[in-house]
């Protein structure tokens, strides 16, 4: 299901992937209700959940003072769906909310201060407080890990569409298809800025977290490996 809001452009277009996570994306999806930052739509992607998460997202989307659409395709992985999402965007900026993770009340108020009070900046990123685990595996050296704040999580991303299509979106790999994107970016000389400023919370308690999976075993600082 496809429903369009009428109304002028939003601002932002968040997109939010989800696969079978119906138990946290209600969390998501309240914490961008709470945003002080109100001219946005939301984009839940569906990425062919079989649990309960087109039922809790048309619990939202019903309500038509909330601008949220849902769309639903086979399973294709997360780089798919966030593609899929900015396809269908129609806001101004496209950013990201991952189905596990939430805003702060004052996340897109924040980053709309910030693009506005510099507009020649062309993709931000940054800005994370981080639940659990903050170890990744490191894309770039295999067998060690990193902190995730070192990194470039897709949630925090923050670009005109236009960017997103010129550099033909997230490519399809299985793990860190952020720092793939980042590498497009920084290929093509965008002006890019990290904010320190974390408004962004991204939880890594759920064993089915995205790098969850990704990152046992964990070498920690001090070990052979780090």
């Amino acid at each position: 299901m496809l429903r369009i809001h009428p109304g002028s452009r939003p601002y932002f277009s968040v997109i939010i992937p989800v696969f079978n996570r119906a138990h946290l994306l209600v969390r998501a999806l309240d914490s961008l209700l709470q945003q002080t930052e109100k001219d946005w739509e939301a984009l839940v992607v569906d990425d062919g959940s079989t649990d309960m998460t087109g039922i809790r997202v048309h619990r939202y989307i019903n309500d038509t003072r909330v601008r949220i659409r849902y769309l639903y395709h086979t399973h294709r992985g997360t780089a798919y769906s966030r593609n899929a999402g900015i396809l269908a965007a129609s806001g101004r900026y496209i950013t990201f909310l991952d189905s596990d993770d939430w805003y702060r009340p004052e996340h897109l108020r924040m980053r709309r201060r910030f693009l506005e009070s510099h507009p020649d900046v062309d993709f931000l990123y940054g800005g994370l407080e981080v639940r659990g685990n903050p170890y990744v595996p490191d894309v770039y050296r295999p067998g060690r890990y990193i902190h995730v704040k070192e990194c470039a999580v897709a949630g925090t991303f923050v670009a005109p569409r236009e960017v997103f299509m010129e550099i033909g979106g997230f490519p399809p790999v299985p793990f860190a298809e952020d720092a793939r994107l980042m590498e497009e970016v920084r290929r093509q000389g965008l002006n890019v800025v990290r904010l320190d400023i974390p408004t962004y919370v991204y939880d890594r308690t759920h064993r089915d977290s995205t790098t969850f999976a990704f990152a046992a075993p964990l070498a920690l600082p001090g070990d052979d490996q780090t």
